[in-house]
């Protein structure tokens, strides 16, 4: 590049050489116009085959680069087929596809298991040495497949972000993920932007709740959207309650990356963010670890014409490579597991959230259709067997 320069640089002082001596040679003949100067004809030339040379350094130049390292070059469309897991950090500097269609080899050696990594009560601290729940799910599927199945492996967690999660997995930079991963439709059949992904479960069930900063809000509102007019709600841009807020055309819509950014925006009286929404479980999460001082976490609808939920289940499953029903037969058994046994399922709830707000139905007797509080994927532990195939949404 260097040297390219500095033959454009040659040539053009020539060409400009060249063309001076051009208009010296037609002022000495302004008075006769009926003969062409020798001189001009002569400097004509040159400067066309100035013209002509400038050409030719950029050609050969950019011909030996092209020859020379065409295997680093990367393309627009090499760029957008690369995984973005690998390209985001070095978590994730090493990917290979295990075999998912023996159990017995894919549950060996280190399982790599992706994470959220930054949710207080879901999955939070070093990678090394992780908590939550997520991470206790994790560790009760360890001990049952090789308790049930002689399965013996390492567990080794990789962190993600959500955008991250079904590259991950296609790439197999990750076996599974066990992050906050909600079952849906688009994710089961895959979109545009991400790979079609299995889902083993569903392990909790959650609803769309949100927090709200009342000191920006009126004395007499009451808690039930819609905002004031003025006011936006602040989401995650990648989480499927994105998806639903943009149905709600009566809420004015603030996307950010991720909880704590929006919660910058909550505290900040100049920002018109009033409110976030989310999962409650998630949102009830933060609030505990970092102690919002905002009113307790509640449902949310979309308008005062509309009592139903933004969305009334958040399912959360374990995320598998698609085409995986030999991998969702067996988790799908140490979920149910997980979700029976006392060291399971109830344990995780209470080592996690027990001094948070979430007002949970333990008493799966007590279950009710109409409740909003996150909770178990069944009505009674008496009865516990998901579906041994891997999850795929009914129309």
């Amino acid at each position: 590049m260097i040297m390219q320069n500095f033959i454009y640089g040659m040539l053009a002082l020539v060409f400009f050489i060249l063309l001076v001596i051009l208009v010296i040679s037609l002022l000495k003949h302004i008075n006769t116009p009926d003969k062409f100067p020798s001189t001009a004809k002569v400097t004509l030339i040159g400067m066309l085959l100035t013209a002509l040379l400038a050409t030719l350094p950029g050609f050969f130049l950019n011909t030996n680069s092209k020859n020379t390292s065409d295997k680093n070059i990367i393309s627009p469309q090499q760029t957008t087929q690369l995984p973005r897991s690998v390209i985001s950090g070095p978590d994730l500097a090493t990917c290979n596809v295990k075999d998912r269609r023996n159990p017995e080899t894919f549950f060996s050696g280190k399982l790599r298991v992706g994470i959220k990594g930054n949710i207080p009560k879901w999955s939070f601290g070093p990678l090394e040495n992780p908590i939550g729940f997520d991470v206790d799910l994790a560790k009760f599927l360890k001990r049952y497949l090789n308790d049930t199945y002689g399965y013996d492996f390492d567990l080794e967690y990789k962190r993600l972000d959500s955008h991250q999660r079904a590259q991950a997995l296609h790439d197999g930079c990750v076996d599974l993920v066990i992050a906050n991963y909600s079952m849906t439709q688009g994710r089961d059949k895959g979109t545009l932007k991400e790979p079609a992904v299995d889902f083993a479960g569903p392990y909790f069930l959650d609803k769309s709740g949100w927090v709200y900063n009342n000191t920006k809000l009126p004395p007499s509102y009451n808690g039930v959207t819609p905002l004031p007019s003025t006011r936006s709600v602040c989401f995650v841009s990648t989480a499927t309650t994105a998806n639903d807020i943009e149905k709600c055309t009566a809420i004015k819509q603030d996307p950010s990356d991720n909880i704590l950014e929006c919660e910058k925006k909550l505290a900040n009286p100049r920002s018109d963010v009033t409110a976030i929404i989310s999962d409650i479980s998630i949102l009830a999460a933060y609030s505990s670890e970092y102690k919002w001082p905002y009113p307790p976490v509640a449902p949310v609808t979309c308008d005062k014409n509309k009592k139903e939920l933004l969305n009334n289940d958040e399912k959360y499953g374990v995320g598998v490579q698609d085409d995986s029903p030999e991998l969702c037969n067996v988790l799908n058994g140490a979920i149910s597991a997980f979700i029976k046994n006392s060291d399971g399922w109830g344990k995780a709830f209470d080592d996690n959230f027990e001094n948070t707000v979430l007002n949970l139905n333990k008493n799966e007797n007590d279950y009710n259709e109409n409740d909003h509080s996150p909770h178990k994927p069944i009505k009674n532990n008496k009865d516990v067997s998901l579906n041994s195939n891997c999850w795929h949404e009914v129309n």
